[in-house]
């Protein structure tokens, strides 16, 4: 139903802006909170990736 809905406003008007407005109302992600949350974990994800690459480096550099 949603997904068809989408179409029938993206042929009225194709702008991207249109697309992501609609995707927003529907999915809290397009929220400010949904989005700081994303953030939140993509920057918590690299911040992890990045310390779990350092602590492998530091295994291998001892031994």
């Amino acid at each position: 139903m949603e997904q068809n809905e989408t179409e029938e406003r993206n042929k009225k008007d194709p702008s991207m802006l249109r697309h992501w407005k609609a995707w927003g109302s529907w999915h809290s992600w397009g929220s400010p909170v949904g989005l700081g949350l994303g953030w939140f974990l993509f920057t918590v994800g690299v911040g992890l990736m990045l310390f779990l690459m350092g602590q492998a480096d530091s295994n291998l550099l001892q031994q």
